[in-house]
């Protein structure tokens, strides 16, 4: 049996149109919750089903919000709610996946035996095909850690209510990936973010789930991950620049990558560079968030057509 807790805790998430196959194993790992002492607060971003009767079972309170956004929106108009309604920490979920049954229970465990802390991730653990693998790190996350990859997903993000502000200060429609950017913003001002391990989730491969870990390079994630990393590092940079931050350097000799493998691929082709690519690659059992776009000098040095060719 949990302790009931004294803070107030939401878990966010959205639904909608396409996550329809998700949503009875989505509210099943809810029921399963060991920790029954919390809100599912739930974006309607335009699923087709009866989303009230989906959730008139649950034995916890839910609230649903009508709202057609972006992802990134969505999210962050669910954090405003939760914030002004006086909850304490929220659980961010997303629907695609289900969490293990104590997840919630150990992350509010978390929270009261840290005040200090604003800022917890749980593991995602996933499975495609008989191939297993999770995406746990190390326990503490530094800046350095996510320059190049990211392994802090949204979906297993879990904050107190007063780091809402800043986050809601930190949209920015020109970044694809809402996540990586809360990530690298939130630990260019704190020392580390913790994970934990044992608190999990399932991460579910999907055709939707295109942004996610792989277990193999392809052209089609390789093309997304230039196009995420390009907007990442560009934005980066204008806030390192703008701010003063010595980080500038980082961004800028991380866009000059990009810049030598765009082109690389126009002398060669976007193919050979996959190629090369799933050559590095090769022997690793898991491929984490744009771990995929490797920098030339990784690859073996620069390239030119005649030697390559």
């Amino acid at each position: 049996m949990f302790k009931e807790s004294c803070m107030r805790t939401a878990c966010l998430t959205v639904f909608y149109d396409g996550m329809q196959q998700f949503a009875d194993e989505y509210i099943q790992c809810i029921k399963d919750q060991t920790n029954q002492d919390f809100t599912l607060v739930v974006i309607n971003d335009g699923f087709p089903g009866d989303l009230p009767a989906l959730l008139e079972n649950l034995s916890i309170s839910t609230t649903i919000i009508e709202e057609t956004s972006t992802p990134q929106q969505n999210r962050l108009k669910g954090m405003q709610y939760c914030s002004h309604q006086g909850f304490d920490v929220i659980i961010c979920s997303d629907s695609d996946e289900t969490m293990y049954p104590d997840r919630i229970e150990q992350n509010i465990s978390y929270f009261e035996l840290n005040p200090d802390r604003d800022l917890v991730f749980n593991n995602s653990v996933g499975e495609d095909q008989g191939r297993y693998f999770d995406l746990f790190l190390k326990p503490k996350i530094v800046f350095d850690d996510i320059v190049d990859i990211n392994v802090l997903g949204y979906g297993a993000m879990n904050l107190r209510c007063d780091l809402v502000p800043f986050f809601v200060s930190l949209a920015n429609e020109q970044i694809d990936v809402f996540d990586w950017w809360i990530g690298l913003r939130y630990l260019i001002e704190n020392e580390n973010v913790e994970v934990l391990d044992q608190a999990r989730n399932h991460y579910r491969m999907h055709e939707g789930n295109i942004i996610g870990p792989v277990f193999e390079v392809n052209l089609h994630n390789i093309k997304i991950g230039l196009k995420v990393k390009q907007a990442m590092y560009s934005e980066m940079l204008t806030h390192c620049s703008t701010h003063g931050l010595v980080e500038k350097k980082i961004f800028k000799e991380k866009l000059d990558e990009l810049s030598a493998i765009n082109i690389f691929i126009i002398a060669n082709s976007l193919d050979r560079y996959v190629e090369l690519v799933a050559q590095y690659l090769h022997n690793r059992d898991k491929i984490y968030w744009w771990e995929n776009i490797v920098s030339l000098n990784k690859l073996g040095g620069s390239y030119d057509y005649e030697r390559d060719k």
